[in-house]
């Protein structure tokens, strides 16, 4: 007979009536590297610096805080240092503006922001007739390339292919320990104890390291509770009269597991031979004094019995008796299977 058996750890004992066998839990702890080639792309490089003269076109002294940004082309530079502009101071040929030299740099990196001398920026957001400011000489120093860093696919897929290369390899572990009628299977519950990368999000690398350390969760059974249970199966069906010959044999697949139950199920075709349970005494007792014809009628319409054959010793006397003794002593019944 097939059927479906239930390994359940949740449950307080076994029922065979359902097919539930009870099992225990235990936790394994499994640990591995892995390796693999990044595939994020990012700049690297340095920020351009240069001299700018600014320019205070009003008749107040004026502080720019460091960090102040000035712009030129959608492009910003950063104030190195807090300064103080002079004031502007009325002449008879007109307005002469305070002014003062300073260092600036690129708020990014790369070599766009490597500006020529007299180049112009804004100084902040006020218009030019308040604040301006020049470029003294050539900017430099800025540069960018591209790199390799680590993406976040990366992360997600070294996880996930070293997960499943340990749970397959712990898989393997389990069915070599599983002998002497233990058996080990593991539930699909997996729990991250450790999961240390070479590297975080963003970082310049070429490739990324994974050390992780895994805790699973198996599930522990007999082979004998298993025999208990096919017994039971087979004993439903087993007809009226007839009896085990031997414990049942019991083939079954490979446990199924699922990732969000600690139970286990797994297929299995339970069979044993059975034979008619026959007392000797009774069939004697059935058959004494009868005719030959009519003590093979009553033995043969018994189901469990399949033929019937009378032997006699001397043989001779098979010629001789029309019946069978009375005397129980003369009479031997052997039942054969």
């Amino acid at each position: 007979k097939t059927a479906t058996i239930a390994l359940d750890p949740n449950i307080a004992n076994s029922d065979f009536s359902k097919n539930l066998l009870k099992a225990s839990l235990e936790n394994k702890e499994i640990n591995g590297q892995d390796v693999t080639a990044t595939t994020g792309i990012g700049l690297v490089g340095d920020k351009a610096k240069g001299k700018v003269i600014i320019y205070n076109k009003t008749l107040e002294k004026v502080k720019l805080k460091q960090g102040t940004i000035l712009t030129s082309n959608n492009i910003k530079f950063l104030l190195d240092e807090e300064v103080e502009l002079p004031a502007a101071e009325e002449k008879d040929s007109g307005l002469n503006y305070g002014k003062l030299e300073t260092t600036v740099t690129a708020n990014d990196i790369g070599s766009e922001a490597n500006f020529n001398k007299d180049t112009k920026f804004r100084v902040a957001d006020y218009f030019d007739d308040k604040f301006s400011a020049t470029a003294e000489d050539n900017f430099s120093g800025g540069s960018s390339r591209e790199v390799r860093v680590v993406a976040e696919v990366d992360l997600n897929r070294l996880t996930k292919s070293l997960s499943d290369k340990l749970f397959e390899e712990a898989k393997k572990e389990l069915d070599q320990s599983s002998k002497d009628g233990v058996y080990l299977v593991p539930t699909g519950k997996i729990k991250t104890l450790k999961s240390d990368f070479s590297a975080q999000l963003g970082a310049e690398t070429e490739s990324l390291t994974l050390d992780l350390t895994l805790e699973l969760e198996v599930v522990k059974y007999f082979s004998t509770d298993l025999k208990d249970l096919a017994a039971s199966v087979l004993e439903k069906e087993l007809p009226e009269g007839y009896v085990f010959k031997d414990e049942p044999s019991l083939m079954s697949d490979k446990a199924q597991t699922a990732s969000d139950s600690s139970r286990v199920k797994l297929n299995a075709e339970v069979s044993s031979k059975a034979v008619a349970s026959l007392n000797v005494n009774d069939l004697r007792k059935e058959t004494l004094g009868k005719d030959l014809l009519e003590a093979k009628n009553i033995l043969e319409n018994k189901e469990e019995i399949k033929q019937v054959d009378f032997i006699f010793t001397p043989p001779f006397l098979a010629n001789m008796l029309k019946k069978l003794p009375t005397d129980e002593s003369r009479i031997v019944v052997e039942i054969t299977k």
